[in-house]
């Protein structure tokens, strides 16, 4: 089994790898969402939910 040298290449790969993908950070915030108190629609705010949601 060959050594791992985790200084040259896993580092600047580690986070792209762990990074959800778009359709998967939604699946998950619309799950959440369903489970979540109704909040209040504050102009940009980055927790106000879109009408209807």
């Amino acid at each position: 089994m060959e050594k791992v040298d985790y200084d040259a290449r896993l580092h600047a790969v580690y986070a792209a790898g762990r990074q959800m993908s778009p359709a998967a950070r939604r699946t998950w915030t619309d799950a959440f969402a369903r489970h979540l108190p109704p909040t209040r629609r504050w102009p940009g705010s980055i927790w106000a939910r879109a009408p209807g949601a």
